[in-house]
């Protein structure tokens, strides 16, 4: 008698183990994770280049790429200066839009001294509270 009821105790705790496993891998979804690199939440649309020349005086070396990070969103790649001048100042500057193709912030980046041949790799940053959908390279300048 005892032994049958260690029996059904043992069986019943088991299927109470099982049971708990099974809802635990069911209902465990793990974190989506869209960057590795910092405490980005995630990344928004690349925006479609169709050349490798900015102006005629910078080329893409890494086309640039956009993240979020609460209300801060980066705008990063990296520019090599083909002009053959060295530069004391260049900035770069790309709109951001919402999810529904409005305008809704700047990002901007800018280096001191970017001398010929040189690659930089900026990070432009803009600020807003509204959920960014893409983003358009705008203008370069060099000085």
């Amino acid at each position: 008698m005892f032994k049958k009821l260690l029996k059904t105790i043992f069986v019943f705790l088991a299927s109470i183990s099982i049971l708990i496993i099974v809802i635990a891998i069911i209902g465990y979804e793990p974190e989506e994770t869209t960057s590795t690199n910092g405490p980005y939440d995630y990344y928004y649309e690349d925006y479609a280049f169709g050349d490798d020349y900015l102006d005629g005086r910078f080329e893409w070396v890494e086309y640039p790429t956009g993240r979020s990070t609460r209300d801060w969103h980066d705008v990063e790649g990296i520019i090599r200066n083909i002009s053959g001048q060295d530069f004391a100042h260049v900035s770069i500057r790309f709109a951001l839009f919402d999810t529904e193709g409005n305008q809704v912030a700047t990002a901007h980046d800018s280096i001191s001294s970017l001398g010929s041949g040189n690659t930089w790799r900026f990070s432009a940053s803009g600020h807003t509270n509204i959920t960014i959908g893409h983003f358009e390279f705008s203008s370069i300048t060099a000085r």
